[in-house]
């Protein structure tokens, strides 16, 4: 479906950038839909389709994050965070955390302050860097949870599959979780940092909304489709692991089971 903006010929375009006003509910823009009859649904259900899917996600928003902190108080306990997995868990719950608050932060700002300022403003400007830092950060967050979650179940895996191997032994360790969560993380905060830290702002013309320059919106386009191959590669990763996982679980059990009955043979032998 192609969306081609044209000049409006029943509305009139927005006032010039020096003109002062408040928001309105949205600044009128004629959106002609050529190709409509592609459509697989109705542009009113659509619209409330659109509108049932940001609420469920702005809803969640809370219950995650008050879920998350009581995570994390629990695994902050000095018997639990000294556990390599527990504390990778722990940083799981802090990316968790993090992308959470920040949805939470968005949606109520840009639901309730934004209204407040007049359009093309200085706190018109700051509310579109806060909205582009933010997506940074949940990006970041949801990615770095990501990579967590297959480090942590990695390190039980080995862990079962290999349970007297001395150099499985030494990755298992808390130094060992707490180095590999720093390799993976640090690069991969890099990369949104080299595009989500350079923050260049521009007034559309034809309006007087504030928005990201189209070089950088551009780049991250194209940056999101590198970024879904790679949560593609890690899903199929996970995937495995967890086979290996439940694996490594069912021989855990079935020696467990061997041991056992060889303690009852012996104290029983007849």
């Amino acid at each position: 479906m192609k969306i081609h903006v044209k000049n409006p010929t029943t509305t009139s375009l927005a006032p010039p950038i020096d003109y002062v006003y408040y928001y309105e509910p949205y600044v009128p823009v004629d959106f002609v839909y050529e190709d409509y009859a592609e459509l697989l649904m109705s542009l009113d259900t659509l619209k409330t389709i659109e509108y049932w899917i940001v609420l469920i996600n702005e809803m969640s928003n809370y219950p995650g994050l008050i879920f998350n902190i009581l995570h994390w108080i629990i695994l902050t306990r000095k018997e639990l965070r000294k556990t390599p997995v527990f504390f990778v868990m722990l940083g799981i719950c802090t990316w968790d955390i993090l992308v959470f608050l920040t949805g939470i932060l968005e949606s109520n700002i840009t639901r309730h302050l934004l209204y407040l300022f007049y359009c093309g403003s200085t706190g018109d400007m700051w509310i579109a860097g806060f909205n582009w830092f933010v997506r940074g950060i949940q990006k970041f967050g949801r990615l770095g949870a990501t990579i967590f979650v297959l480090l942590m179940t990695f390190i039980r895996a080995l862990s079962l599959l290999f349970p007297l191997n001395s150099t499985v032994t030494l990755l298992a360790t808390f130094k060992s979780a707490v180095i590999s969560m720093m390799v993976t993380i640090i690069p991969v905060g890099a990369w949104y940092a080299s595009l989500y830290g350079r923050v260049k702002l521009e007034i559309k013309p034809g309006t007087c909304y504030w928005f990201i320059i189209k070089e950088l919106h551009d780049e991250e386009i194209s940056r999101a489709v590198t970024e879904g191959f790679i949560v593609l590669a890690l899903t199929i990763l996970y995937f495995i692991l967890t086979v290996l996982l439940l694996i490594a679980i069912w021989k855990a059990k079935m020696r467990r089971m061997k041991m056992g009955s060889a303690k009852v043979l012996r104290l029983n032998p007849f």
